[in-house]
């Protein structure tokens, strides 16, 4: 079976529809271009009417089979080209095959009447371009189609159409018309995804806000402190509610008082200990000479405090549940609260070293 491509000749998310022909295989053609637009409202929609892009591709499926054709199936294409099997349906099968393997019966027998279906599959996802079996116009009518589905401009999926022997192929009309269709889906995944990371956004922000104010409000109270011991444990506790986190823990690993450490953990009151005390012995996170930003520690993230610019005297370090991601404004955040504790323990230290020059004093006038 010999194979040509054609260019898909429609934009994406294009919502026009030819004008309604009268009978014929040209009918079937409209019906599945109707049929797509009043299940969605309308093509292009501002609102598509299914959850999520899995939704939207299962939905062409059913409409697909068996007005359209005898079998469907949908290839997802990775951002790094590889290409999988989303979900396959036969004329006469109740449901659709949902990751579909090759032992399935609508996934094989597509297999026997497209043998060399992976290799069309994948030209049309690094091309782009639709192809069909024979050229609709030259050999008569396609028993097949191939088209690309296009998200945000780079190939998201490849949706193929076959028909059996039993019944009429596909002409150029109908070709078209399938292209109208998947660009139309594609066109609703690209919403869906917008509002999806719009929403992100929007968390986002409103995350980052209630952590600034979370900021400013631990700065006013661990401005009146003057212990180490109270400031770590204060700062720990900081740390803990502006991560919502399951533990945190502020260190100090040079000075008169080191070593400390603060920790404060979910539904405990924070403390400061000694990390010599006895059962202190649990495995904390501490500073590493040269590292002057936040890193991630097996289930931690940390920043160094720094006494100067590359001089760490311990750090500041949160973990929420276990395998957790950090993302840029957790580093970002985590390292403000590193820069207010480094300012806070050099205050306590002034503070208690002007409190030990006027006791010295004191005792120098008495004397």
């Amino acid at each position: 079976m010999s194979w040509t491509s054609r260019r898909a000749g429609r934009s994406k998310g294009d919502s026009t529809t030819p004008s309604e022909p009268a009978v014929g295989e040209q009918g079937r053609a409209w019906a599945f271009v109707r049929g797509y637009s009043r299940s969605s409202g309308r093509p292009s929609a501002p609102t598509p009417p299914w959850g999520d892009s899995d939704a939207l591709l299962t939905n062409l499926i059913d409409l697909a089979v068996p007005d359209f054709s005898d079998w469907c199936s949908v290839d997802l294409v990775g951002e790094d080209r590889s290409i999988r099997r989303f979900a396959v349906r036969e004329r006469g099968c109740q449901r659709v095959h949902e990751r579909a393997s090759d032992e399935q019966c609508c996934a094989s027998s597509l297999g026997l009447r497209v043998p060399n279906l992976a290799e069309i599959v994948a030209r049309v996802a690094a091309t782009g371009d639709t192809e069909a079996w024979p050229l609709p116009g030259e050999k008569g009518l396609a028993d097949g189609v191939a088209t690309a589905l296009r998200v945000n401009g780079r190939t998201f999926a490849v949706v193929t159409f076959a028909v059996g022997d039993s019944r009429p192929g596909y002409g150029t009309y109908e070709v078209a018309a399938a292209e109208q269709v998947v660009a139309n889906v594609g066109y609703a995944i690209e919403q869906l995804l917008s509002k999806r990371d719009t929403r992100e956004a929007v968390r986002r922000s409103q995350r980052i806000a209630s952590q600034l104010h979370q900021l400013i409000a631990a700065s006013i109270n661990v401005a009146s402190l003057r212990t180490e011991n109270e400031l770590l444990a204060r700062l720990a506790d900081s740390t803990r509610g502006v991560f919502d986190a399951e533990i945190a823990i502020v260190t100090l690993e040079k000075g008169a008082l080191a070593p400390l450490r603060g920790v404060a953990r979910r539904n405990q009151a924070p403390l400061c200990e000694r990390p010599t005390d006895a059962g202190a012995i649990e495995s904390f996170p501490s500073s590493r000479i040269g590292r002057t930003s936040p890193w991630s520690e097996n289930d931690w993230l940390v920043a160094p405090i720094l006494e100067r610019r590359d001089s760490p005297r311990g750090v500041v370090a949160f973990r929420r549940a276990s395998g957790s991601e950090f993302g840029t404004e957790d580093r970002e955040v985590l390292a403000l609260l590193a820069q207010m504790a480094a300012t806070s323990l050099a205050a306590a230290e002034l503070s208690r070293s002007i409190l030990n020059s006027e006791a010295r004093l004191r005792v120098l006038v008495d004397t």
